[in-house]
C-alpha cells in the first residue's frame, strides 16, 4: 500500500512540477520581452528630413535648418521622450532630385517627417506622392495654395506659413489701400506660382478703387537689358508703382536694372517674399537698393515685435548653441522667415507628439502624430504668435484645414541700411 501511494504521489508532482516550471518560465520571458521592448523604445532615434534647396537659394534653406536645429536644441534633440536627428537633403531646386529625397524619406522606418523648403515645384510636382505614401509633411516657407489642398484623399501636408491664397490680396491692399496708388503694373515670374498670384491680385484689384496699368511675365534667368524693356513697359502704361513676384535671381535682375534708371524714372516696387529666399541685400548691396523703394511680404514675428518674449530668448539661445556664437541675435539668422517657421513647426510637432504619447515606433507613430496636430489640445507660444488648434481635420475640399496662419498674420517689410529686415508699421486701426 506504502509503494502504492508513493507511486502515486510521483505521478502527481509530475505534472504539478512541470506546471510550476512552465508559469516560471513564462513569468521569466514575460519580463525578458518587457525589459526587451523597453529598451528597443529607449534605443528608438525618429529622424526628421528636410527637402530644400542648400545650393542655389541657400539662405531660404539655411534658415529653415537652423529653424529646426534650434528647436530640437531646445527641446534636448527629443519628441517626446524619443531622441530624434536631422538628415539635410538637397535637392537644389529640382523636383525629381526632390522626388528622390522624398521616396529615401519614406523608405526609412525612422522616419517621423519631412520638412520642406522655399520652392513650392516639387512639393506641389509630389504632393500625390506624399499622400499616398503617408509622409507625415511640414511646410516653414513654400506658398503656392495648392500644397495643402488635395483634391481628394488624404492629405498629409501642414503648412505654417505664407500661403499665395492671401499673398496677392495683401499685396495689392497695402499697394492701394494703405499708400493710396493707382495704376499698379504686375510683374510676374512666367511660373504656376507667378500666375496663381496673378489671379488673385486681379481678383483684388477689381474689388478697389485702382486700375490695373499692365501685366507682363518673365522667364528664370532674365538679363539686366530685357529687365530693362520691362520697366520701361511699366513707364508707357503710366504705372505708379510695380508689383512684383520674383524670386532673388530675377529681382536682382530686375532691381538692379531700376536702380540703374535715372531718379525720376524709378517706380516705388511692392514684392513677393521670393527675393529674400537668397543672400539678396548682399548681392545687391545697400548703395543699389538705397535707389529704390522697396517693400516685401512678410509674416509676423516677436523677434522683432516682442523680443524680450520668453520664447524669442530660448530660441536665440538654442541657435547661439547651434552656431557656437556666444554674440548671436536675430540679426545674425539669413532669411529669417524660414528659421521663424521652422522652429515654430517642430514646437507644435513636439505639442503633438506628447499629445500623442509616442510608442517609438515611427510608422504607427506618424498616423498618431498626425492625428494629434489636427486636435492639439493645448495651446502652444511660437516665435510668430500662440497658437489655438492651428490644425483641423481636412474634410472639406480647398479648406484651411492645414493652415496655421491666416492673413492677419501677414505684415510687409524693408531692409535697413546693414540688410537686417524690418517690419512696417500697421496701418492705423489695424489690430497687431
Amino acid at each position: 500500500m506504502r509503494h502504492s501511494l508513493h507511486t502515486h504521489y510521483r505521478v502527481l508532482a509530475k505534472p504539478i512540477l512541470a506546471l510550476f516550471l512552465l508559469c516560471h518560465c513564462a513569468e521569466v520571458l514575460g519580463t525578458v520581452s518587457a525589459n526587451s521592448a523597453s529598451r528597443e523604445n529607449r534605443e528608438t532615434t525618429y529622424r526628421l528630413y528636410l527637402d530644400a534647396d542648400m545650393s542655389n537659394q541657400r539662405a531660404a534653406g539655411q534658415s529653415i535648418a537652423l529653424g529646426v536645429k534650434s528647436a530640437l536644441t531646445h527641446l534636448a534633440h527629443r519628441l517626446s521622450g524619443v531622441p530624434v536627428e536631422l538628415t539635410i537633403l538637397d535637392h537644389r531646386g529640382n523636383t525629381a532630385r526632390s522626388k528622390n529625397n522624398i521616396a529615401k524619406a519614406a523608405a526609412d522606418p525612422a522616419c517621423i517627417a519631412i520638412i520642406g523648403g522655399m520652392h513650392s515645384p516639387p512639393l506641389l510636382a509630389h504632393r500625390e506622392l506624399i499622400n499616398r505614401q503617408q509622409v507625415l509633411t511640414l511646410v516653414p516657407w513654400a506658398a503656392a495654395t495648392g500644397i495643402t489642398r488635395p483634391e481628394h484623399g488624404e492629405n498629409w501636408i501642414f503648412r505654417l506659413s505664407l500661403d499665395d491664397r492671401y499673398a496677392g490680396a495683401k499685396l495689392i491692399a497695402h499697394t492701394v489701400n494703405d499708400q493710396h496708388y493707382r495704376r499698379p503694373f504686375l510683374l510676374l515670374e512666367n511660373t504656376g506660382w507667378g500666375r496663381a498670384n496673378e489671379i488673385t491680385m486681379k481678383s483684388s484689384l477689381r474689388a478697389s478703387t485702382a486700375d490695373l496699368a499692365g501685366l507682363a511675365f518673365f522667364n528664370w534667368g532674365i538679363r539686366r537689358n530685357e529687365a530693362l524693356l520691362l520697366l520701361n513697359q511699366a513707364r508707357e502704361a503710366e504705372a505708379d508703382v510695380i508689383v512684383m513676384v520674383a524670386n532673388t535671381p530675377e529681382g536682382l535682375s530686375l532691381l538692379g536694372a531700376m536702380a540703374s534708371l535715372p531718379a525720376n524714372l524709378r517706380l516705388p516696387v511692392r514684392s513677393h517674399w521670393g527675393i529674400t529666399g537668397g543672400d539678396f541685400f548682399n548681392r545687391m548691396g545697400h548703395a543699389q537698393l538705397s535707389q529704390i523703394d522697396l517693400e516685401f511680404l512678410q509674416t509676423r514675428s516677436r523677434m522683432y515685435e516682442e523680443p524680450d518674449h520668453i520664447v524669442v530668448q530660448q530660441a536665440l539661445e538654442a541657435a547661439a548653441q547651434v552656431q557656437d556664437s556666444a554674440n548671436f541675435t536675430h540679426d545674425d539668422i539669413p532669411a529669417p522667415t524660414g528659421f521663424t517657421h521652422a522652429y515654430d513647426l517642430i514646437l507644435l510637432l513636439h505639442a503633438a507628439a506628447t499629445q500623442a504619447t509616442l510608442t517609438g515606433h515611427a510608422p504607427n507613430d506618424k498616423h498618431a502624430i498626425k492625428r494629434a496636430l489636427e486636435r492639439l489640445q493645448h495651446p502652444v507660444e511660437g516665435l510668430v504668435k500662440t497658437y489655438y488648434q492651428p490644425f483641423s481635420d481636412y474634410r472639406e475640399i480647398g479648406s484651411d484645414a492645414h493652415e496655421a496662419l491666416g492673413p492677419d498674420n501677414l505684415r510687409m517689410g524693408r531692409y535697413d541700411a546693414s540688410g537686417r529686415i524690418q517690419l512696417l508699421t500697421l496701418p492705423r486701426g489695424e489690430q497687431p
